[in-house]
């Protein structure tokens, strides 16, 4: 070795590197304890790669979001039950998965939206879903009355409204749109 390595490669984790203040020199010593403690920690895996343009941290990068995507299908199948279609023309095919996609952007966007209140009180989304279910909502014959709610929102209710920016007092004309 004639110079060190750059820094941003991070061997001085697992090397101790001295530079010899007399000639320059260098020697380098393993850090066995840092080595055993990253081996330990280490699994195996290979990418097989057809873009030799991207850098490795590129590379890794995209392989570690696909999970995103495996679980915007996996709640596109089980979440909104889009496992099968169904259908009978290709319309309507289209038509159930455009809807299932603004489904899953809406459920994306509140799950988001909730997940501070959902960490906090330990619910799921599931459970958000059933809280905002038992709303029951009158609406009136005559476009007079107007609608309202059979019961005052609980304090659940009031929270999940809240986390997600619509006032609680307008919840019976949330519900009825």
């Amino acid at each position: 070795m004639e110079q060190a390595p750059d820094r941003r490669l991070h061997y001085d984790k697992f090397f101790f590197i001295n530079v010899s203040s007399k000639d320059g020199t260098m020697s380098f010593r393993r850090n066995t304890a840092a080595i055993d403690k990253a081996l330990r920690q280490c699994g195996f895996f290979a990418i097989a790669e057809t873009d030799f343009k991207k850098k490795t941290e590129e590379i890794l990068n995209i392989y570690r979001r696909r999970d995103v995507v495996e679980k915007s299908f996996d709640n596109l199948k089980n979440e909104l039950d889009m496992k099968r279609l169904h259908i009978h023309s290709d319309a309507a095919a289209e038509g159930k998965t455009f809807i299932a996609f603004i489904a899953l952007i809406l459920r994306s966007q509140m799950l988001k939206a909730l997940s501070e209140l959902m960490s906090k009180e330990g619910f799921t989304l599931r459970k958000i879903f059933s809280e905002l279910d038992k709303a029951k909502l009158i609406v009136s014959a005559d476009s007079l009355s107007g609608s309202r709610l059979l019961n005052p929102p609980t304090r659940l209710q009031k929270d999940i409204l809240l986390a997600l920016n619509l006032p609680a007092d307008s919840f019976a004309s949330t519900l009825s749109v």
